[in-house]
């Protein structure tokens, strides 16, 4: 069974060199961890279930104006870490599932047996994805965007 989240933080644990992840409802919490090889599979993955057979190039200006106040206020400032009291952790994640339905897109996240997910509009996925590229550029793990790469490659 899947419980589900209504928002979503990242932040880095530089003596883990991961990634962590904190889903938040108005009831309960969930915390996990993210590889940079799972980030690396994630960014592109996503973004592609974005593109599906449009355009990457109207895409991506899409990308670009769905984040454009995110990016205007500096990016997303880290968060604190998570507290461990009271948060349903699953651990290091080993899969996310991407897919979407009549405007609504889903992620589930599944680690120590359990899932989390994440639903949101297709513009909330814009700005998942660059909160978490942002992210990891900041702590230096040099994944591309796969945005950026439509726009300099024009595909």
């Amino acid at each position: 069974m899947t419980t589900w989240y209504s928002l979503i933080t990242f932040g880095y644990s530089d003596s883990e060199d991961r990634l962590w992840v904190r889903l938040t409802a108005q009831d309960s919490n969930a915390t996990f961890w993210l590889s940079r090889k799972l980030v690396s599979r994630f960014l592109p993955d996503v973004y592609g279930g974005l593109l599906g057979d449009q355009p990457r190039e109207e895409v991506a200006s899409e990308h670009e104006r769905a984040v454009a106040a995110l990016r205007s206020q500096g990016g997303d400032n880290a968060p604190p870490a998570p507290k461990v009291e009271g948060l349903v952790n699953l651990g290091l994640i080993s899969t996310i599932r991407f897919s979407h339905d009549n405007g609504t897109y889903a992620m589930i996240f599944e680690g120590n047996g359990q899932k989390a997910g994440f639903r949101c509009d297709r513009k909330a996925v814009h700005r998942v994805l660059e909160a978490l590229w942002s992210r990891q550029r900041a702590v230096g793990w040099g994944l591309s965007a796969p945005w950026s790469e439509a726009i300099v490659n024009g595909q």
